[in-house]
């Protein structure tokens, strides 16, 4: 279904490799396309970490890809804590592996404190996750952005679910054959057990070895360079939220929302995130994030009418999980857009009293290999 206007379409043709090229901002992208654009906020406490970067782990030859491993490991991307009594983490992973040889890759943790002055021993909890190594990679990013929405993750038990002082624990670990992606959402507790108030100090790393059999907790290397464009960091908060407001229009006529867009969405940026000197880029994608919209619809005519709300892509293909209410969690395939046609999903339908208002959320998650949502459309329509 198309449900940008014929007028909206010739606006996109003609300015998208103006924005693209960055001759035209993102907000003045908008303002033509007379898109409303709404207010983001970070929600919760959760920390949120993207391993994105390299998206490829190629040879120490590649001329794109290429990664360095030190005595026979590499480290992706790291975080650092030394503030919080306990902390939830989510980590979102997505490497490749073109190595031509089977890779270990894992997430440790190193847990800094000191035996006699700073004592504590970090537990390790509640880990669940949909990380796996496969060869489909929209099919999988799909379903982890489901899993994700539907709080449907996997159960699993860490590999050391104790780590004292001084010492490095393994949170758990994967085989990744050649060819093969290593990809998808883990989330964790981490807590310090000695105190019920003293701060931890710790480590996390994402990394790998050039070998299925290495020990990954005898790796203490630095960050690898960054590789390409795509992210990694680490921030304060795992989820957003923002708010619509909806008054029915003429019938059979649409209003259109962007609510993801790279700009008022990007909370996400390199500047903000852990070692912001070698993290890199910014989360616009928001991979592994769940992104809440509160819509709220007011019914102005005086009957009732029907409304649709459509979830859509804005310039890149979306494709990944939405979620209306407190319905079941539902995927949503490869959004693609033409020339003269754009691919659209209808969220829901229903009927709205006269001078009646309601307010309801949307929530979605990108999937990996794919954008982000950008453009909700909001339908009226004769009951």
């Amino acid at each position: 279904m198309n449900t940008i206007t014929p007028g909206q379409r010739g606006i996109l043709d003609a300015e998208y490799p103006n924005w693209k090229n960055s001759e035209l901002s993102a907000v003045e992208f908008m303002k033509k396309l007379e898109l409303k654009k709404n207010t983001l906020t970070k929600t919760g406490t959760t920390r949120f970490v993207i391993s994105d970067n390299p998206e490829t782990i190629g040879t120490p030859t590649d001329p794109k890809w290429s990664v360095q491993f030190s005595g026979g490991f590499a480290t992706l991307w790291h975080d650092y804590l030394n503030d919080r009594n306990s902390v939830n983490y989510r980590v979102f992973v997505w490497h490749l592996n073109t190595t031509g040889k089977t890779l270990k890759y894992g997430i440790t943790i190193g847990n800094g404190s000191n035996s006699t002055s700073t004592p504590g021993t970090i537990q390790v909890s509640n880990l669940k996750h949909s990380i796996v190594t496969t060869g489909y990679f929209i099919p999988h990013g799909i379903c982890t952005a489901k899993s994700l929405l539907g709080n449907t993750l996997d159960d699993a038990t860490p590999a050391n679910p104790s780590i004292t002082a001084g010492n490095v624990g393994l949170v758990k670990e994967w085989t990744v054959p050649n060819g093969q992606l290593i990809g998808g959402v883990v989330e964790f507790t981490l807590k310090n057990v000695t105190s019920p108030t003293a701060p931890m100090t710790f480590r996390l790393r994402s990394c790998v070895s050039d070998t299925a059999t290495a020990d990954l907790r005898l790796n203490q290397t630095p960050v690898i360079a960054v590789r390409e464009t795509h992210p990694r960091g680490s921030w304060n908060f795992a989820d957003i939220q923002s708010t619509i407001n909806f008054e029915t229009g003429a019938l059979n006529s649409y209003k259109f929302y962007s609510f993801a867009n790279g700009t008022n969405d990007n909370l996400m940026k390199q500047s903000g995130s852990y070692d912001s000197e070698n993290s890199y880029g910014d989360n616009k994608g928001l991979y592994g994030v769940k992104n809440k919209i509160n819509i709220t619809f007011k019914n102005t005519s005086t009957a009732s009418r029907i409304i649709k709300v459509f979830l859509t892509s804005r310039v890149k293909p979306f494709g990944g999980a939405c979620q209306w209410n407190n319905n079941p969690t539902v995927g949503v395939p490869k959004l693609e857009m033409t020339s003269s046609t754009q691919d659209a999903v209808q969220v829901v339908s229903f009927t709205l009293a006269a001078g009646a208002t309601a307010t309801y959320p949307l929530t979605t998650s990108t999937a990996g290999s794919l954008s982000g949502p950008g453009v909700v459309a909001i339908q009226t329509l004769a009951p």
